[in-house]
């Protein structure tokens, strides 16, 4: 789904877009949130179900890759290709990474990974060559070796293999999935409840989103490295690594 404010608006007609990869089994209804607040902003975001646990990874990322290369058909004139990025949660996180570090190579702006999840390592194997910011949202609750973010494979991971410039942000006590909308989550109580409150954590993970991507794809000089997190860090519900 494609969310952007009216194509007849008075705003300027060419700009930037955001692709919003689902986690895996999970619908792009999900995360509408972060996508109309893209949209508010005048960026476009679209949304994709996520293709189904028998999908490969790797066609994800070419899907993802796929949408950007069709967006100066299904919206002539409309997109500012040169002003493009990726978020993505779970699975969705890893594909965005894997469509960054392959067919978009070099023609991106930044990532916001949603507690991303790399299963076998393979985005972190490349993470090192892309030449864009980064930013990546986890939680403290789901990380065993069986939960839906393993330690070994989740949001902490990425970002130490991250290039600079990149941001880490933890939410305290919150879990895999209160990162969705809840009415539309799947599968949600696969995954363990976390102690955070979840309306706090799709709050200000919608608010960092939106924060990133103002500042890379808008240049909103008000908005600073760690995301203007210091409130949030001082009241303990997130905490803040950068480099």
């Amino acid at each position: 789904e494609i969310y952007t404010l009216s194509l007849h608006d008075a705003l300027p007609i060419s700009r930037p877009l955001v692709i919003l990869s689902s986690g895996l089994q999970q619908p792009g209804a999900a995360y509408a949130p972060y996508a109309r607040r893209l949209a508010s902003y005048g960026i476009i975001a679209v949304t994709r179900d996520d293709p189904g646990v028998l999908a490969q990874t790797s066609d994800v990322a070419a899907a993802i890759a796929a949408i950007v290369a069709w967006m100066p058909t299904g919206l002539p004139g409309r997109v500012d290709l040169t002003r493009v990025g990726l978020a993505g949660h779970s699975r969705g996180g890893m594909a965005s990474l894997l469509a960054a570090e392959g067919a978009l190579g070099g023609k991106l702006a930044g990532f916001f990974g949603l507690d991303p999840v790399d299963s076998g390592g393979m985005a972190a194997a490349g993470l090192g060559t892309i030449a864009m910011p980064s930013a990546f949202l986890g939680e403290t609750t789901d990380s065993g070796a069986n939960d839906c973010a393993p330690a070994a494979q989740n949001y902490d991971v990425l970002y130490g293999a991250a290039p600079s410039p990149s941001l880490e942000l933890t939410g305290v006590g919150a879990d895999h999935t209160m990162f969705e909308d809840p009415a539309s989550c799947a599968f949600c109580t696969l995954c363990t409840q976390g102690s955070a409150d979840g309306a706090s954590v799709r709050a200000y993970a919608t608010r960092y989103l939106m924060s990133f991507f103002a500042r890379v794809l808008l240049g909103d000089p008000r908005i600073d490295a760690t995301l203007n997190s210091a409130a949030d860090v001082s009241a303990g519900i997130v905490q803040v690594h950068n480099k």
